[in-house]
């Protein structure tokens, strides 16, 4: 959990994690399955609240993505919102990653967790 506010020190490190540790799963053939262990912030911005919300695995927390990649200062009262959109694309990612290569392991289950 990196609380930075400069969402170029926590969000690309993030996705990479996430992504590296599918890749390794894709490459060793004893792995089934996949679980990333999330946040609720990939589905709601914290500052917003989770009152009311109804949420599916096509929700996403654009709205910290979006102020998070906001233009500079990046300022304390950003973190928050950059943790949250590392949190939003790493899981982006990592769905992406495996709607581009399940059929190289149609065995892995890949799931994430919010």
């Amino acid at each position: 959990m990196n609380l930075d506010h400069d969402p170029n020190n926590v969000i690309p490190p993030t996705i990479a994690g996430a992504v590296n540790a599918l890749k390794a799963a894709y490459a060793e053939p004893s792995v089934k399955r996949f679980v990333l262990t999330s946040s609720s912030t990939a589905v709601v911005s914290i500052a917003k609240g989770r009152a009311g919300i109804t949420a599916s695995e096509t929700t996403w927390n654009e709205e910290s993505v979006k102020a998070a990649w906001a233009p500079p200062p990046y300022t304390p009262e950003r973190a928050w919102e950059v943790y949250g959109a590392s949190k939003t694309q790493a899981e982006q990612e990592v769905w992406k990653y495996h709607e581009e290569h399940r059929r190289e392991r149609p065995d892995l289950v890949v799931n994430t967790g919010k």
